[in-house]
């Protein structure tokens, strides 16, 4: 969903508004989608011939290790809703994103990011639940 500016308010402001916190004992809801794309680029890793997933494996490791330090239960949340004026802007944006797959000599990133990320997160006995709100098209 997300809000416009929220991200320029911020990096604006934050010496305003904002101040550091230790986060502990407590639990967190996390938005899975949003965080496997954020570790993925944050360990950078090499995408030659489909990507290096043992490095993103250990960068999902690691944060979550960091929260498990901290006494911090995660509750990963993927969010594949659509509210209903946004739905034909995104099955807009799937077709493209279908249509640029089938061309050849692509240079589109994709990489399997959730499929890493939920395997992790298994491995590890991490709760995380899928949101769907599905709609007849």
């Amino acid at each position: 969903m997300g809000f416009p500016g929220l991200t320029t308010f911020i990096e604006n402001n934050a010496m305003l508004y904002l101040q550091n916190y230790q986060l502990h004992d407590t639990s967190l809801v996390i938005d899975g989608c949003a965080t496997a794309c954020y570790l993925y680029r944050l360990c950078k890793s090499n995408m030659c011939f489909g990507g290096d997933y043992d490095q993103y494996g250990k960068s999902i490791k690691d944060f979550f290790k960091i929260l498990s330090d901290c006494n911090i239960t995660p509750y990963v949340i993927f969010d594949g809703g659509n509210e209903s004026g946004e739905l034909k802007i995104t099955i807009e944006r799937m077709r493209k994103r279908i249509e640029l797959t089938q061309q050849p000599n692509t240079n589109l990133n994709i990489v399997p990011q959730t499929a890493v990320f939920t395997w992790v997160l298994d491995l590890h006995n991490s709760p995380f639940i899928y949101y769907l709100l599905l709609m007849l098209l």
